[in-house]
């Protein structure tokens, strides 16, 4: 058994027992007495924990502290007990314990807004397949990052209140931008920056992954219709061809080759007789079908929806009052 501690390992001693290890865990690490611990803690000004056995009456305080947002570590120094022991007391209790990330989350979330595939959820991640993205870092949770104009602010709001979530929306304010050798102005956003491992991998499920812009293959909801009108409102558009002697209702989808060919096929078994088929622009995809298939595939996507985007709802309504 070791005599004796170096500075640096009565240091690390003392850290640990002050992070909720058992003294009886360290000395055994160390090859010392239990004693040796517990005098280098008080050498260090803390207070040693006691070894009583928490009663009925203290289980029931440190789980309704728990469930109240105080961590395990504040409660086993309140509680003068290892972390481990107010661990094990809430788990005997029937308490469930909060994951790493749930600790260091500062704002609130439900995780599990995209667990089951209801028509909100999937209308989310439909809309998230077109304007979402998903970035995944090296370390620590990967991110989902809503963006989209200023004008549709309510719209991200709806998105945070789907979730549950208090994370601030961003205002990204308009600039000058060089895109393929020309000045653009892109207009301010309304931005919305949230850590997740579980939305994230729920979301993979329908197709919403990262760098999804040219290859986002939707999983099954091929014919979901709370799932295309999230990709619509995303990336599509609709209205009139005005130029002509009658207006001409239209309905339009950019994005990768699979999500235009599926939404495509979705189109054809609503309306058997539309043939305008899918052309490449640039590296996208492009779908638009006018008439009888356009004012068919509006009323299917958003007569008696309950939740889309306002710009794109006030422009179905229109194509839906003159057809």
């Amino acid at each position: 058994m070791q005599e004796k501690l170096t500075k640096d390992q009565a240091a690390v001693a003392v850290s640990r027992y002050l992070n909720g290890e058992s003294g009886r865990i360290i000395a055994a690490d160390f090859g010392v007495h239990e004693n040796t611990i517990y005098r280098l803690v008080r050498l260090a000004g803390e207070t040693v924990r006691s070894l009583c056995v928490l009663t009925p009456t203290l289980i029931e305080s440190i789980r309704v502290e728990y469930l109240h947002g105080c961590s395990s570590l504040f409660l086993a120094r309140k509680y003068a007990v290892s972390k481990f022991t107010v661990l094990s007391a809430l788990q005997q209790s029937g308490t469930p314990i909060r994951s790493r990330s749930e600790c260091k989350r500062v704002y609130e979330l439900d995780e599990t807004a995209f667990d089951h595939p209801g028509p909100e959820a999937t209308y989310w991640a439909g809309f998230l397949l077109a304007d979402g993205s998903v970035y995944v870092k090296r370390r620590g949770s990967p991110l989902l990052q809503l963006s989209i104009a200023e004008e549709d602010r309510q719209h991200v709001e709806a998105f945070r209140l789907f979730l549950k979530s208090t994370h601030p929306i961003n205002t990204i304010p308009a600039t000058r931008k060089w895109i393929r050798g020309r000045s653009c102005q892109c207009q301010a956003k309304a931005e919305l920056q949230i850590p997740s491992r579980r939305l994230v991998v729920a979301l993979a499920r329908y197709g919403v992954v990262s760098q999804k812009s040219q290859s986002a293959t939707p999983v099954g909801v091929a014919f979901n219709r709370d799932f295309w009108r999230g990709v619509v409102d995303g990336d599509g558009c609709l209205g009139f061809f005005s130029r002509l002697p009658r207006p001409l209702p239209y309905i339009h989808l950019c994005g990768s080759e699979q999500t235009v060919l599926q939404f495509r096929q979705a189109v054809q078994r609503l309306t058997p007789s539309c043939k305008a088929s899918v052309y490449k622009t640039g590296r996208l995809f492009e779908f638009k079908c006018t008439g009888a298939a356009a004012v068919a595939t509006v009323r299917w996507l958003y007569a008696d929806s309950f939740i889309s985007l306002a710009r794109k709802a006030s422009k179905a309504f229109a194509i839906l009052g003159k057809f």
